[in-house]
């Protein structure tokens, strides 16, 4: 059985992958985790959360993976997955490893994909969507939250009852002010020559934040891509979208 590295973007944490998880269960074993400090948002702010930066984050995955990677059987299949800046963070990862000369995912999956540094991906959406965050005095040292006009706007499928865009909101997490600031104005970079492994990177055809022709931008850069659509916005884990997300992902690991 494959073994699924899972990882949350912004705003996340390891229960927005309940439906994949759940879709996923009999077939593959799925490991998700969430980012330090990241509390929900029905919880008070964890302190030390706005000052929380992608190094730290970095830090702590390569810890968590690294436990995961020693603990697999031979032969079997370990898997990264990332939706949003998630997915940056596990191209991140595989090119840690790749630097030291060692493999750690035989296969990753890109999840609407922020975009690395070199591909611009400032827009109006982008703009509302951080117009949208609060408190907004020192925002990037303080741990924020978006506005839920603000995340149906962003993120969630705008097809959905309002009531079910607001369960799936409640989930969500505070961010570190840091991490936020540093997406817009310093995006993680990628050295795609070490990511030599297939790699899926599937878009959402009516996101606003990453649209689909930047995410076929992102999935150019990797010699062993392939590129998917789904009918949904930029967050597709949960609603109409994840059923369909999770037969391309499905699917493609199974290939051989």
């Amino acid at each position: 059985m494959a073994k699924i590295f899972m990882v949350h973007g912004l705003s996340g944490n390891k229960d927005v992958w309940g439906k994949i998880i759940f879709s996923f269960k009999n077939l593959f074993e799925c490991v998700a985790i969430t980012l330090p400090k990241r509390k929900k948002l029905t919880e008070k702010p964890s302190p030390g959360l706005g000052e929380v930066a992608t190094w730290d984050d970095l830090d702590f995955l390569l810890e968590e993976v690294g436990k995961i990677k020693e603990s697999l059987s031979p032969g079997e299949l370990f898997i990264g997955m990332g939706h949003s800046r998630g997915a940056l963070l596990i191209l991140k990862l595989q090119q840690f490893f790749a630097e030291k000369g060692e493999k750690l995912f035989d296969k990753i999956v890109l999840i609407t994909p922020a975009a690395p540094k070199g591909i611009k991906i400032i827009s109006l959406p982008v703009l509302i969507s951080l117009a949208g965050i609060t408190p907004k005095w020192c925002f990037w040292k303080r741990p924020v939250r978006r506005s839920f006009s603000c995340a149906a706007y962003s993120v969630l499928d705008e097809r959905m009852p309002e009531k079910d865009q607001r369960a799936i909101f409640e989930g969500f997490s505070w961010e570190s002010g840091q991490v936020v600031a540093e997406t817009l104005t310093s995006p993680i970079e990628i050295d795609q020559k070490k990511i030599t492994c297939p790699v899926l990177v599937i878009a959402g055809s009516r996101d606003r934040m990453v649209p689909p022709d930047k995410v076929r931008q992102i999935a150019a850069l990797f010699e062993k891509s392939r590129y998917r659509e789904v009918d949904g916005p930029h967050f597709l884990l949960k609603g109409p979208a994840h059923m369909p997300l999770c037969l391309i992902i499905r699917d493609w690991i199974w290939e051989k």
